[in-house]
């Protein structure tokens, strides 16, 4: 079954899986940063071969957001809290300039 639309909080979709269009794990939701200046939403994701990225949300309209048990992720872990607060950190930096 796939929804096409609900409504859930920013806390929920961390630690959830995201897939491309295609159906191609491209990793896992870290964090959702929120710029209320520039009224854009980024999505920060954690992938194996590549580190922590950051895509627009409007740039992953299409793709897939799988809700995984808090226990098979490493969504409570204290290494993901330390890695969003760096990246909270390095957004509103950046945004600063």
């Amino acid at each position: 079954m796939k929804v096409q639309s609900c409504s859930v909080s920013a806390e929920t979709l961390k630690g959830a899986v995201l897939s491309d269009n295609e159906g191609r794990e491209i990793g896992v939701i870290i964090d959702i940063q929120f710029n209320l200046n520039r009224h854009s939403v980024s999505v920060m994701i954690w992938q194996d071969n590549n580190g922590i990225s950051g895509l627009s949300w409007d740039s992953i309209k299409d793709w897939n957001i799988s809700l995984q048990v808090p226990t098979w992720t490493f969504n409570n872990d204290a290494i993901v809290h330390k890695v969003s607060d760096a990246v909270e950190n390095i957004v509103e930096e950046n945004s600063n300039h």
